[in-house]
């Protein structure tokens, strides 16, 4: 008599049960209230503008950039006084992006 495979005489064998793959959405990162960004990036703003506003007075104060025209010292300053921005316009973006509930 030939007996199946997992079958023990008459009763069946208890298999451990097979491991179900739980498909679950990702978790959604929970993003900052408009509020909240506007604070931290205004913080952010305003420290790093000081930090900006003392390396450019060291900078623009060294014994070189007294040997340039004027015209030249005042490009340099236009540019310096600008240059700012810059690395601040992701910042200002993000803090600007609309709240998820209110997108769209």
């Amino acid at each position: 008599m030939s007996r199946r495979r997992g079958s023990i005489g008459r009763h069946r064998a208890v298999f451990p049960p097979q491991e179900r793959q739980i498909t679950t959405k990702p978790k959604a990162r929970k993003r900052l209230a408009r509020k909240s960004r506007k604070l931290i990036g205004a913080i952010t703003i305003l420290l790093f503008v000081v930090v900006y506003a003392l390396v450019a007075m060291v900078l623009v104060q060294a014994p070189v950039f007294d040997s340039f025209a004027k015209p030249v010292q005042t490009f340099i300053f236009l540019v310096v006084g600008m240059a700012w921005i810059l690395p601040l316009m992701p910042l200002i973006k993000w803090m600007e992006r609309p709240d998820a509930d209110q997108a769209g």
